[in-house]
């Protein structure tokens, strides 16, 4: 498997694709053989994932990384997985980084990955810190961030996230509940 983040970086486009579409099939294909692999070698599975695939200075490899992180993440089969990624201050500066992305493709994959952040109840204090801290700068963001095309269940959430977010004077942890309400109604 590790040998997988070497050949998705080739610079021969073909090789590359095929081994990434093969590295997604693995790792979302037979759930839960996937979800003993990421609960097993966790550490160095996603310590290699987020320095080689999501930080790669190459568009393809970082869009197609970061749609298939949301997908490992948002799989019930990996819910611890997604419990532990949502923990670490380390993923949600990259996830953050990754909204700031000029593509609209990457932010929205970004997006997807970090309403988990918002919506997990138990933000350890390191996680909490940084979404206080950059409050101000994700509420801009999400005000000016609208898709290329026309997709309505992301328009109403982003809309109530940002008129209730509105309303709080500067309570982070009442925003946090009210974003955790929203997204978990649009992640069914």
């Amino acid at each position: 498997m590790k040998k997988f983040f070497y050949y998705i970086q080739l610079p021969d486009f073909y090789i590359a694709s095929d081994a990434f579409r093969t590295f997604k099939e693995l790792l979302t294909r037979h759930k839960s053989s996937a979800a003993e692999f990421f609960s097993r070698n966790y550490d160095w599975f996603f310590s290699e994932f987020n320095s080689k695939l999501l930080s790669s200075p190459n568009y393809i490899i970082q869009r197609q990384a970061t749609q298939l992180l949301g997908d490992i993440l948002q799989d019930k089969s990996n819910t611890p997985v997604m419990i532990c990624y949502v923990c670490s201050k380390e993923n949600l500066i990259i996830v953050m980084n990754l909204l700031r992305e000029q593509s609209k493709a990457i932010q929205l994959e970004a997006f997807h990955v970090f309403k988990l952040f918002a919506a997990n109840q138990d933000k350890p204090p390191e996680i909490v810190g940084i979404l206080s801290a950059n409050k101000s700068k994700l509420l801009t963001f999400l005000a000016n961030f609208s898709l290329d095309r026309e997709d309505q269940q992301f328009e109403v959430d982003k809309a109530k996230v940002l008129v209730r977010s509105r309303r709080y004077s500067g309570r982070i942890g009442e925003l946090h509940m009210h974003i955790v309400s929203i997204l978990l109604v649009s992640l069914t």
